[in-house]
């Protein structure tokens, strides 16, 4: 288990000097780096904050809110309520299918699978959403891109299973379906099927009004921004608050299911290895899954003006039907790193890289897409 002081020392010990790890990375570009490290299924948490953030404050999850997405639709799978490979235009209304293809593309759109959705095969468009301060549209008018939308429409630009293109325009399109299959909005269908089993008291797609326990965004460690944050209606793609802690509670539960053969997990093992099953080199449904080495999975996050997060699961998935390939894979271990600030990357890749040297766990591989610096 890692001593903070120990990870305090590491990091203090490339500051300037008589720095505490406070200041060390609040100089560094964040006000408040919250952690939380999972080792052998204990997980411990603390946050290093100059403005008073602890480690129940929730922060913007950002993409990260994807995979949690993710493992409410697996749970749906396993309840028979939906298929992997369910084409979306049987589960959604004509308008909006009609909205993500021309006519002369909507034999295209046809094509379109749940699996497709949640591996960025989708052909869908739109990378991300900047959020808004005030007035944010339902998901189906983001969909439109009309009105006051701030993204371009979503629509098919490519082809259905054919290349990866990281879509939040298809997360969108899901979060509808998930409305729909459930007839719930989407904070309570993930509430329902994710955030109570596993215990995940301080997780939200929608804050409630009360909760006063929020992280502030910054553009570095010294400057706010002029938003404490903003909202995102894509709340499948972009929507999460939500601590470090709880985040790694996913990532055990899944490592919990894939090590389950008796299918009594959060998961069956079949769907655990379908989920991190690479689709396209690097990508498995939903979770970014580097196959050199092979021994994690993980996902980033990027929100405006001022969030950057990460979290990685350590894991054999290298699936062959045998015994592990990976002897040296930590048992139910993993790093969460949470920040308020746009200057984020380099303080998390720190503090995730310097953990894992501290507990002597295989260097955390880059995921595609995100920055590993």
């Amino acid at each position: 288990m890692t001593d903070f002081c120990d990870l305090e020392q590491i990091i203090t010990s490339q500051s300037a000097a008589h720095c505490d790890l406070t200041d060390a990375l609040a100089e560094q570009g964040c006000p408040s780096t919250s952690i939380a490290i999972l080792d052998r299924g204990e997980i411990t948490s603390r946050c290093i904050s100059t403005i008073g953030d602890d480690d129940q404050t929730v922060f913007q999850a950002c993409s990260i809110s994807k995979p949690i997405t993710g493992m409410a639709t697996m749970k749906l799978v396993q309840q028979g309520k939906i298929q992997l490979e369910d084409k979306i235009v049987g589960i959604l209304p004509q308008p909006i299918v009609e909205l993500l293809g021309t006519h002369q593309t909507q034999h295209l759109v046809a094509q379109i699978t749940i699996k497709h959705l949640l591996s960025h095969t989708s052909g869908l468009s739109v990378h991300g959403f900047p959020g808004y301060v005030d007035n944010p549209p339902d998901a189906p008018t983001v969909l439109s891109g009309k009105n006051s939308v701030n993204t371009p429409p979503v629509y098919l630009e490519g082809l259905p299973g054919q290349d990866s293109s990281y879509s939040g325009g298809g997360f969108t399109v899901l979060q509808i379906i998930l409305e729909i299959i459930t007839g719930k909005g989407f904070p309570a269908v993930v509430q329902q099927l994710v955030f109570r089993p596993l215990g995940m008291n301080r997780s939200f797609y929608s804050l409630p009004k009360e909760e006063a326990n929020i992280a502030r965004a910054h553009y570095t460690g010294r400057t706010a921004c002029e938003d404490k944050a903003r909202v995102n209606p894509e709340q499948a793609a972009a929507g999460l608050w939500t601590t470090p802690t709880d985040l790694l509670k996913v990532v055990r539960a899944l490592q919990q299911s894939l090590e389950n053969p008796d299918n009594t997990s959060f998961l069956t093992q079949d769907l655990a290895r379908q989920m991190l099953t690479e689709v396209t080199p690097g990508m498995a449904l939903t979770w970014f899954k580097p196959t050199d080495p092979g021994v994690a999975f993980g996902h980033g996050g990027s929100n405006e003006p001022g969030w950057r997060c990460f979290v990685v699961g350590y894991a054999d998935t290298l699936f062959d039907g045998g015994p592990a390939r990976h002897d040296d894979v930590p048992q139910c271990s993993g790093i969460c790193v949470m920040t308020n600030s746009a200057a984020g990357n380099h303080v998390l890749w720190k503090v995730v890289h310097a953990i894992a040297y501290l507990n002597r766990w295989p260097q955390v591989p880059p995921m595609h897409g995100y920055p590993n610096a």
